[in-house]
């Protein structure tokens, strides 16, 4: 995927239907596109600015609540760092969810980041 960069930070928008809101954004439409541009930005340790999630993506499709739950269990420098998580979703209680999502883990920072490198992120098992 190529994709056009402002200042060499990546911005990326998650969503099935709408377009970005200028051409400075990486539209990813599906849950393996957002997933895998992600990665790809951590193997290549690029900076991402923004990353704007939309929740309902389709019929059957994973919603961007649960990637959003991804990124802080497995990139969680992306959430608690200086990206910029907005919800853009027109589902008022999923961006409600996503946006209580990101403060708690501003306000639990350190947890979050620990919680990385643990075998059961939750401690579930511990």
């Amino acid at each position: 995927m190529e994709v056009e960069k402002k200042n060499n930070f990546m911005k990326i928008y998650l969503d099935d239907m709408r377009q970005a809101p200028d051409k400075d954004w990486a539209v990813v439409r599906t849950a393996r596109e957002f997933q895998d541009l992600i990665k790809d930005c951590v193997a290549k340790n690029e900076k991402i600015e923004n990353i704007s999630f939309d929740n309902d993506l389709g019929e059957g499709q994973t919603e961007g609540h649960e990637l959003l739950k991804w990124l802080v269990e497995n990139h969680p420098e992306y959430v608690v760092g200086e990206t910029e998580i907005t919800a853009h979703s027109a589902n008022p209680t999923a961006r409600e969810n996503m946006e209580a999502l990101v403060k708690s883990c501003h306000e639990h920072k350190e947890d979050v980041l620990e919680m990385k490198n643990r075998k059961y992120p939750f401690g579930e098992k511990e």
